[in-house]
């Protein structure tokens, strides 16, 4: 898992999915394209590597926001791993036929890894 990264945060609260908010997607995704357009949205500053404000910022201003909130980083890190590692291996089947069906047996010309 990448030490750094973006973090593109929702510009609403975040609540449980019921028939009252399904369409309001300001709470439900932090897609970029659809938040920028809340009135809630916080651009990034001139200073991005330092902001700890805005809806899309670096994933370390991110961790430092939870723990500051008393969320346990490393915990959240682990369940985190724990959900790529089921991921993978539950693709790997899938992965690895579509790889043996799709490169050649001499794999000059592979284009994946």
């Amino acid at each position: 898992m990448a030490d750094e990264g973006l973090a593109r945060l929702c510009t609403e609260d975040y609540k449980q999915p019921h028939s009252g908010n399904l369409k309001n997607m300001f709470i439900h995704l932090t897609n970029f394209s659809l938040n920028k357009e809340s009135d809630n949205y916080k651009p990034p500053t001139e200073d991005f590597l330092n902001d700890d404000t805005g809806s899309k910022r670096l994933l370390s201003s991110a961790w430092n926001s939870l723990e500051e909130a008393g969320y346990d980083v490393d915990e959240i890190k682990e369940k985190i791993k724990d959900t790529l590692r089921k991921s993978i291996v539950t693709m790997e089947p899938y992965l690895l036929n579509t790889y043996h069906t799709r490169i050649n047996a001499d794999e000059t010309g592979a284009k994946c890894f």
